[in-house]
């Protein structure tokens, strides 16, 4: 090892010529400019930098961007809100399927239809007010809070097989919107109502007798729903 003249006193604890030693930290401050030669950016390269260079292109590690197209329910959407806008078409329901939905009633729907002997004709029904009742009081049939029904188109008769001559029968139906509409019948025969519901509110079928029997009722609407509701 060669010595250099003159710097002898020169140790990493002792310096007795600063002119000489000059700074004592200076040692160090070469050596940091040593290593910063060696390697200018003044850090180690990045190993993931230099395999991507090695192996070509930097494998994409994002993940996909998510689809920008619109949902294919555009079309289904605007169909169903030109459905909502468009009224529905009305539909023909049975006075059966209505007693189903009623909020009143005596008998209504519950069995299968039953029948009577009115005349010469077999008249069969679905509604009928309470036979036990012999006053000539209005007496329910069924009644509804709300419907989507426009019209009634109703047939009733006496539920006496055997009336007595010269008494009647009658029906009616009441509803928020509209006036009470009425039709009476001699007892042995069949009448007819028809009647416009008006506004989609309440609505009572009724039927009232002159002798001790009942009414019975069948018949159609015509709504908008399938249960008239």
């Amino acid at each position: 090892m060669l010595a250099i003249p003159g710097v002898s006193g020169c140790t990493d604890n002792n310096c007795q010529d600063q002119s000489i030693c000059g700074d004592h930290n200076s040692e160090n401050d070469l050596a940091d400019t040593v290593v910063d030669d060696e390697s200018p950016s003044g850090s180690q390269p990045d190993p993931a930098s230099s395999d991507a260079a090695e192996g070509g292109e930097e494998e994409d590690t994002d993940p996909p961007a998510a689809a920008t197209d619109p949902p294919d329910e555009a079309g289904s959407t605007a169909e169903e809100e030109r459905e909502t806008r468009e009224p529905a078409t009305p539909r023909e329901v049975p006075l059966r399927t209505l007693c189903a939905s009623a909020d009143d009633n005596y008998v209504c729907g519950a069995y299968l239809p039953r029948s009577i002997t009115v005349g010469d004709r077999t008249f069969a029904y679905v509604g009928e007010t309470n036979p036990h009742n012999h006053s000539p009081d209005w007496k329910i049939v069924m009644g509804m809070n709300r419907t989507t029904c426009t019209s009634l188109k109703l047939a009733f008769a006496g539920g006496d097989s055997t009336p007595t001559s010269g008494e009647v029968v009658r029906l009616r139906v009441t509803q928020e919107n509209a006036e009470a509409t009425e039709e009476s019948q001699e007892q042995g025969g069949v009448g007819e109502m028809e009647v416009a519901l008006v506004g989609g509110g309440s609505f009572k079928i009724e039927g009232s007798a002159s002798d001790d029997t009942s009414v019975v009722v069948n018949g159609t609407a015509m709504c908008t729903t399938v249960t008239g509701k």
